[in-house]
């Protein structure tokens, strides 16, 4: 008990403190054309009415923080391009807060704040950091980095530039060997019938056939095959299928409409028939189903006659959590030291391919990343390939279209990748609720039934 009055007196000390310095925060400007240009993060004041600052475009993309003294004031809003920007709330310096994110786009930009009272802003524009990596190397002959083809030992550099402008410097320690090549052998039995394909080439005869594979060192690994060529023998075989359908039947690249008996005959590689026969019952006015899904308490479940017959189902959307299956498979490509090699796009499509027919479908997915030895979380573009990522963590936000929300992260410098499900806050009932482990908790860790 003394820990939480003790949380509660430290909060109220801080939002105290706060509105007196506040006295002497700078003012945003109450004009367009003397908006304040915002290059690194400050803390503003911003008074009742329309408040503007300003961002580069390279300061982009940018966070406005909206922090008010009054538990529960008028909502602000903040314009851009004559565009509203989606508001989120969020908890921050002990009390709850308005967050606005400024996308970046073509040229600069005006932000407009409309506010309802006086209150303070804190604006976190993009800050580029230069990022160093280094990468070991042992070659035979030649080793081909960054479309360069290095033929001799030694430490090369590379510079990538972001969007942004921000550096990434990175540092190749090569050592080029020559190959010592050691013939391989193999050996593959194999029987067939009629005839047998090895290395793209047809085998009609009984035999033993020799095959080269050249490594990229030069060394050879000479393959044999013991082949024997068999002539088949066959046994016709019979299969039934029983079917009663409505309207119509697809069966073997031909639509059935009218009820009876029919056959097909397939023929394997062998040249062996197997004759299949179906039994097929064809109902008229028989009607359809067409289903709908909603997010629950939108709408209640049942079913509508609709014209032609059709029946449309109204079904909730079912939530699963992604911490319930392996979206991240085949997403982790490569790992170094320090850094690896990741498949954001490769996850998104694994995500998206998942949550369809009445699983609650996915509205968004937003990736961040937070380098090693930062203490802020950065937003992070993917890209259509595999990117490498130096040591941090990486974070997701997956929104949901009835509103639900899944946060997780992984590092990137170790071997085992492993998922955490973190913690969400929110509000219900204009109280905060924590969400963690699938239960829910007040500000105090109680766990609300």
């Amino acid at each position: 008990m003394r820990d939480i009055r003790a949380h509660i007196m430290i909060c109220l000390m801080l939002v105290v403190s706060s509105m007196l310095c506040a006295e002497e925060l700078v003012p945003a400007g109450i004009t367009a054309d003397k908006a304040n240009r915002i290059t690194e993060p400050m803390t503003l004041t911003v008074q009742s009415g329309s408040n503007y600052i300003r961002f580069d475009e390279e300061r982009l993309p940018a966070v406005v923080t909206y922090t008010s003294s009054e538990a529960f004031g008028p909502i602000p809003a903040a314009m851009a391009l004559g565009e509203t920007i989606k508001a989120e709330l969020v908890f921050a310096d002990c009390g709850m807060a308005w967050r606005w994110t400024v996308e970046r786009g073509e040229g600069d930009k005006i932000v407009e704040i409309k506010a309802h009272e006086s209150a303070v802003i804190n604006a976190a524009p993009y800050m580029c950091n230069t990022t160093f990596g280094d990468t070991t190397a042992v070659a035979y002959d030649s080793f081909t980095w960054y479309e360069e083809t290095l033929t001799t030992s030694g430490d090369y550099t590379h510079v990538l530039t972001n969007a942004a402008g921000c550096d990434s410097i990175l540092t190749l320690h090569l050592t080029i060997e020559q190959a010592t090549c050691t013939t391989t052998f193999g050996d593959t039995t194999a029987v067939a019938y009629d005839s047998f394909t090895w290395y793209e080439e047809t085998l009609a005869t009984s035999g033993d056939y020799t095959h080269v594979l050249t490594n990229a060192a030069g060394c050879d690994s000479i393959l044999t095959l013991h082949l024997t060529i068999e002539q088949a023998t066959c046994t016709t075989t019979f299969g039934d299928t029983t079917a009663v359908v409505c309207e119509s039947f697809r069966w073997y690249s031909q639509t059935l409409a009218t009820s009876g008996d029919y056959t097909h005959v397939l023929m394997n590689a062998a040249g062996c028939d197997s004759i299949v026969t179906l039994h097929l019952t064809i109902e008229h006015n028989c009607g359809s189903y067409d289903t709908v899904y909603f997010c629950r308490g939108f709408n209640t479940e049942h079913e509508e006659l609709m014209a032609g017959g059709v029946i449309r189902r109204y079904r909730p959307y079912v939530f699963e959590s992604p911490a319930e299956w392996d979206y991240m498979e085949g997403v982790i490509v490569e790992r170094e030291h320090d850094r690896a090699l990741v498949d954001l796009r490769r996850a998104e499509k694994n995500l998206y391919a998942h949550y369809v027919g009445q699983l609650t479908p996915i509205s968004s997915i937003r990736w961040s990343v937070q380098y090693d030895g930062k203490g802020q979380y950065e937003p992070l573009t993917v890209t259509n390939n595999p990117q490498w990522i130096a040591t941090g963590h990486v974070a997701v936000q997956i929104s949901f279209l009835c509103g639900e929300l899944y946060n997780t992260e992984f590092p990137t410098d170790i071997d085992q990748v492993s998922q955490e499900t973190v913690s969400i806050k929110r509000i219900e009932n204009g109280r905060v609720v924590i969400i963690r482990g699938g239960a829910k908790y007040d500000m105090f860790g109680t766990k609300i039934q």
